[in-house]
C-alpha cells in the first residue's frame, strides 16, 4: 500500500520456464555470498563466491565443480573473486585486490597478470580483447593481456572506486563511482566527461545501456 503498511498476498503468479535455480554452496556459509557471474562460450555458468574454493563452475547439465585455485604469493589477503571475465580462449578471474588470473580452457593452468591497480571488482575487454580496469592513482588502465603491456592510464576524477564498467555500441567507457558520478571516455578523440547524476554521495553500481 501507499501508507507501506501490509496487506496481504493478493496474487501469485508461477513462471517455472523464466526462472532456474542454480544450488552454489561456499565452504564458509550454508549461504553462499556471490559476487561475480559469467557464462563461458560453452554456455557453462561460472560463479565467484566466499570460501576456500572461490569459483564455481556449474555446466549445462546443472552439475557443479569447485574450481582449485594455486596459492600465490600477495602482500595482502587479496580477498574474494569480484569479477569474472569471459574470453575465448579462458577465464580472466579478478580478486578484491592484488589478484588477476587467467584461466585457459584447454590446458586448465593459471597465468598471473601482475598491474598497477587498485583492485579487480570492475574489469571489461573491448574488442580487441584489450583490458580496461582501475588503476591504483585514480587512474583507469588500458591493458593488452595477450603481451602483458600496460599501453595507457586514463585520468578521472573525482577521487573514487570505481564499480562497474560499460563499452556501449559506439566504443564509449563509461564507469560508475561514488558520488553520483558516471565517468564517461571517448577512446577515438580522448576525451573525457564526469557527470553528476544527483547531489547526494550514492556509489553507481551498474550501468545498462538503453535504446
Amino acid at each position: 500500500s501507499e501508507s507501506g503498511a501490509s496487506t496481504g498476498l493478493k496474487n501469485v503468479i508461477l513462471t517455472p520456464d523464466f526462472f532456474k535455480h542454480y544450488p552454489v554452496l561456499s565452504d564458509k556459509d550454508e549461504m553462499a555470498q556471490v559476487y561475480a557471474i559469467a557464462k563461458d562460450p560453452e554456455g557453462g555458468l561460472w560463479t565467484g563466491v566466499r570460501g576456500d574454493n572461490p569459483v564455481i563452475l556449474i555446466n549445462k547439465d546443472s552439475r557443479t565443480e569447485k574450481l582449485i585455485i594455486p596459492e600465490y604469493e600477495t602482500r595482502s589477503n587479496p580477498g574474494a573473486v569480484r569479477s569474472l571475465t569471459p574470453a575465448d580462449e579462458g577465464m580472466y578471474i579478478g580478486f578484491f585486490q592484488e589478484l588477476l588470473l587467467f584461466y585457459d580452457y584447454d590446458t586448465k593452468k593459471f597465468r598471473r597478470h601482475i598491474l598497477p591497480a587498485g583492485g579487480f571488482r570492475a574489469l571489461i575487454n573491448d574488442s580487441r580483447g584489450w583490458f580496461y580496469l582501475a588503476g591504483d592513482r585514480n587512474d583507469i588502465l588500458y591493458y593488452d593481456p595477450g603481451s602483458m603491456t600496460l599501453s595507457k592510464k586514463i585520468p578521472y576524477n573525482p577521487a573514487s572506486p570505481i564499480y562497474k564498467f560499460i563499452i556501449d555500441n559506439k566504443g564509449i567507457l563509461w564507469a560508475g563511482l561514488n558520488q553520483s558520478v558516471v565517468f564517461r571516455y571517448d577512446p577515438e578523440s580522448e576525451k573525457t566527461e564526469s557527470v553528476y547524476l544527483l547531489h547526494n554521495d550514492y556509489n553507481i553500481e551498474d550501468i545498462h545501456p538503453g535504446n
